[in-house]
């Protein structure tokens, strides 16, 4: 049978996920076809765990110039070398690239 003290310490570390489903991080583009973001010496993240966001992507927008709608190719994708910000799920294998940072 568990003792108290066990219990206690799993609760808290149970609230605290809860409470802290994110957890953020900076990572390096090494690939930029198909994307892999380098967290750290071991760790690289592969397009299958990756979601980008429009900030780190290529995409296509409607505007308004004149009165006339034209349509725009934005090109925001990621290069070797470009240094991200992205979000992790609290025990979860998926990462969200949120934006480019200096």
């Amino acid at each position: 049978m568990p003792d108290l003290i066990q219990i206690i310490k799993q609760a808290a570390v149970e609230a605290v996920e809860k409470n802290n489903p994110m957890r953020m991080m900076y990572g390096t583009v090494v690939s930029e076809s198909p994307v892999s973001v380098k967290i750290d010496q071991k760790f690289t993240v592969t397009s299958a765990f990756l979601i980008l966001t429009h900030n780190v992507s290529d995409y296509k927008t409607k505007i308004m110039i004149d009165g006339a709608e034209k349509e725009i190719e934005v090109k925001n994708g990621l290069k070797n070398g470009d240094r991200v910000m992205i979000m992790q799920e609290q025990g979860g294998q998926m990462f969200i690239v949120l934006d480019k940072v200096g």
